[in-house]
């Protein structure tokens, strides 16, 4: 894989339209209503079961001269309704584990990163008193990728 000369910008965006394309397009994942990116959310209007994709920090680190290595991090909570608290941690956690197959199948997304590093996995959760029929699980991973600082 060559070492990419794209601004950040074009670079992050290609990193997410590819793992996004994934999850809409594997055919595991079917039932999935929405998906979701960033730190707001209506958990209102939601249509579960979702996958709503957070970002995570990250720190550049120098490798040489110009080249960069980028760990873009991403937390992918899924999120489902259930009356039935046993189907809903059991629901949450299967589709959980899901985006994580799905996303380790092809571990540079097509080209697109060098490395898909899984970096956690949470078990069900219940959304508590405030929303007890929400019942959610993640998985997290980083997207590694070596960049040259674009010269203009």
């Amino acid at each position: 894989m060559t070492i990419e000369r794209k601004g950040m910008r074009q670079t992050k965006k290609e990193v997410r339209e590819a793992f996004t394309t994934i999850l809409r397009t594997h055919e595991d994942l079917e039932e999935i209503n929405e998906i979701t990116y960033g730190r707001k959310a209506d958990l209102g209007k939601v249509r579960a079961p979702v996958i709503w994709i957070l970002p995570t920090s990250h720190t550049p680190e120098l490798v040489s001269g110009h080249t960069e290595q980028h760990d873009f991090s991403y937390e992918f909570l899924i999120l489902v309704k259930s009356n039935k608290p046993e189907e809903g941690f059991e629901k949450a956690e299967d589709l959980a584990l899901t985006v994580y197959d799905a996303l380790m199948e092809d571990r540079t997304l097509d080209g697109t990163v060098h490395d898909v590093r899984p970096s956690g996995i949470d078990p069900a959760y219940s959304g508590g008193a405030e929303n007890p029929q929400l019942y959610w699980s993640a998985v997290e991973f980083v997207f590694r990728l070596q960049r040259r600082a674009k010269r203009t």
